[in-house]
Parts: structure tokens; C-alpha cells; sequence
């Protein structure tokens, strides 16, 4: 078998073996992970007036045009009220 061959089908394996690990890691992830970024989520919800905030004007003019529709692989606005101000 050649060095290439090996090389490859040892890359493979790491890959796999990797795989499997982040299975697991994501199978241990219990409710009280989830109760805590349901959490966060919400609390980037609140009563802010985001239109009020100093950085809504910067927003409006340099990335609302990407943000909202223009560019596809900007995030949507959507996403990014779910970030804490």
C-alpha cells in the first residue's frame, strides 16, 4: 500500500473518530443547556427599543442593505436581534 493511500485512510479514520465524539458530546447535552439558552434568547428580547439605541443609525447606514436580503450569506436581521445589544 502506498504512503498516500495510508496517509488518507488514516485521515479518514481521525475524521470518523472525531464524528463519533461530537455524537456524544451533543447526546450528553441535557435540559437544564437547553433551559439556559432558551434563557439567553429571551433576554435579548427585551423591552429595548432597538431603533433607540446609539448603534441604529451605524446599522441603517452601512449594514441594513446587506443585512436585510441584499447579500446571501449576511445574516438576516432575524438573527442578528437574537444577539445582546
Amino acid at each position: 500500500m502506498s504512503q498516500r493511500i495510508a496517509t488518507r485512510i488514516l485521515l479518514w479514520a481521525v475524521i470518523a473518530i472525531g464524528s463519533v465524539g461530537a455524537a456524544l458530546a451533543l447526546a450528553a447535552v441535557g435540559p437544564q443547556d437547553m433551559t439556559s439558552l432558551r434563557a439567553k434568547m429571551d433576554a435579548s428580547k427585551s423591552a429595548v427599543d432597538r431603533e433607540q439605541l446609539p448603534g441604529a443609525a451605524v446599522y441603517h447606514s452601512r449594514c441594513q442593505l446587506c443585512h436585510e436580503g441584499q447579500a446571501p450569506k449576511a445574516p438576516s436581521r432575524t438573527f442578528i436581534e437574537m444577539m445582546t445589544p
